[in-house]
């Protein structure tokens, strides 16, 4: 059964790869097109780094708001619609499918849509990343509960123990560290999220970027990817750091009996309310939307949502005829791509390496290539193959 599996995904990839016109002597021909594109981003213009930090620090603020909000908005969503935690079946099963109606929707047809609604600015931003975080949080984060130990949370049902308690005692503990990571997850995710959102003006670094590309200044955008990568690789390393301080322990502390024991878990509970409250204030007041501002917003938004609501259906054929493509893009790039991570997480396993070295400069290599815009590998591929799926592929 398991060597069965193996041929099905293989005939699956050669089933794409002839859908998508996959040509190696096509690539080999075109890699030198995209090699001289690389080498017109070879000459950074470090003079411009102050104008793409100006604008990065807008960048780190909506992103910031975003994952924040995301979380905190993806965490009860994560444990609704977590089948072996969720208070309801019904409520369980229609929350996963508001998550996956969702997430089909890409993070930049949201910004288009908010900011048609709320207006130009990084409010409209915010809003587009915090959905998509809290799509990230509560998907991922689901999943995780789905798996946990069930002896403990079968012991407080044993007990009577409420659906409340048994969230509070049983659940939240267990995933503290797994928020911590999905936040740095949803950060990082919406910093490279930004850099698209100022095609329909939601601000950010976006914005740059897509004026950089129009006039075809591959020296500005080597700059700014630059950056982004050291800010992509600075947010790695406060995940690693906050991990760390969250399993420190306190050197002498020792605890006098029950009761002082639950006072310092009840104040470490009060002091992460307050930095949770600080946060949502600070992440709502950057969404500069006023109250008048926000009702019309929502009164232009039902009036969008009822146009959409009536689907031209005379567009269907070539939306399916898109939509078969799109698939056989996608599972192409997912196979053919998790066939190539199987050796890069090799690389990067840091306890099978001695020296750090290569675990290091697989990680570094990782996160250079995940800081590329989409839009810039896809220029780049459109430069060496031409248009059609397999650029995107």
């Amino acid at each position: 059964m398991g060597r069965f599996k193996y041929l099905l995904v293989l005939a699956l990839l050669a089933l794409c790869a002839w859908q998508i016109g996959l040509d190696p002597v096509r690539i080999w021909q075109g890699l030198p097109h995209m090699g001289a594109l690389l080498a017109r981003m070879a000459n950074p213009q470090w003079d411009y780094a102050a104008q793409v930090l100006e604008t990065l620090a807008e960048t780190l603020s909506m992103a910031v708001a975003g994952a924040l909000l995301g979380t905190l908005i993806g965490l009860p969503l994560a444990i609704i619609a977590a089948r072996n935690i969720s208070p309801h079946p019904v409520l369980c099963r229609l929350t996963r499918w508001l998550l996956a109606g969702v997430r089909t929707i890409p993070h930049v047809v949201w910004a288009a849509l908010l900011v048609t609604v709320f207006s130009i600015g990084r409010g409209a931003g915010v809003l587009a990343l915090s959905i998509t975080a809290a799509n990230i949080v509560a998907k991922l984060l689901s999943e995780y509960i789905e798996n946990l130990e069930g002896r403990q949370l079968d012991a407080l049902k044993g007990v009577g123990a409420s659906w409340g308690a048994m969230v509070v005692y049983g659940v939240l503990p267990r995933i503290a560290g797994r928020v911590w990571s999905l936040l740095f997850f949803a950060l990082e995710v919406n910093v490279r999220a930004a850099t698209v959102l100022g095609l329909v003006g939601a601000g950010g670094i976006g914005q740059l970027l897509w004026r950089d590309l129009n006039f075809l200044r591959y020296d500005r955008l080597a700059t700014l990817i630059l950056i982004l990568f050291l800010t992509v690789a600075a947010i790695d390393g406060l995940s690693w750091l906050a991990r760390k301080l969250q399993n420190l322990e306190l050197p002498g502390l020792v605890f006098r009996g029950y009761k002082n024991f639950r006072a310092w878990q009840w104040l470490k509970l009060a002091l992460g309310a307050v930095v949770v409250a600080l946060a949502l204030g600070w992440s709502i007041s950057l969404l500069g939307i006023s109250w008048d501002r926000f009702v019309l917003g929502l009164k232009q938004g039902s009036s969008m949502l009822g146009r959409m609501l009536t689907p031209d259906w005379s567009y269907k054929h070539r939306m399916l005829q898109g939509l078969a493509e799109s698939m056989y893009i996608a599972l192409f790039a997912t196979i053919a791509g998790s066939l190539l991570a199987v050796p890069a997480a090799f690389f990067g396993a840091y306890n099978l390496w001695r020296h750090k070295a290569w675990p290091v400069a697989n990680k570094l290599a990782v996160n250079f290539i995940r800081t590329f815009p989409p839009v810039i590998l896809a220029i780049m591929f459109f430069r060496g193959v031409g248009p059609g799926p397999l650029a995107g592929a």
